[in-house]
């Protein structure tokens, strides 16, 4: 029960992040006058966290779910580095590799404290 939950939970945020993301690249400003699109992640990860540690009986599904959920965030935590990172300057594109490889790492690392 509790893992439908979260999956739901993901989903939703995840679907959205991606609407009002390109609601904002539609039409600048559509969101941002209210609030940070990026505050619709906070929930994502979460419930991404959620949903991969609430399927560990099942170690298949689970590996296979804790991956994609990574490719996402991934590839969302590059997209916006490579997006707000213009005060890096030259840096931009080192830090946007760090963001895609950053979740990988975090969950190699947490895998192994747990064990």
């Amino acid at each position: 029960m509790k893992s439908s939950i979260a999956k739901t939970g993901f989903y939703v945020s995840i679907l959205s992040y991606a609407a009002f993301i390109s609601f904002e690249y539609l039409r600048e400003g559509f969101v941002t006058h209210l609030l940070s699109v990026h505050w619709f992640l906070i929930p994502t990860c979460l419930f991404g966290l959620w949903w991969v540690l609430k399927d560990q009986a099942e170690e298949q599904e689970s590996r296979i779910a804790r991956r994609f959920i990574i490719l996402v965030m991934s590839f969302l935590l590059a997209i916006v580095i490579w997006r707000e990172g213009a005060l890096f300057g030259d840096f931009r594109a080192f830090l946007t590799l760090a963001a895609l490889a950053l979740p990988w790492l975090l969950n190699r690392a947490l895998r192994r404290e747990v064990e």
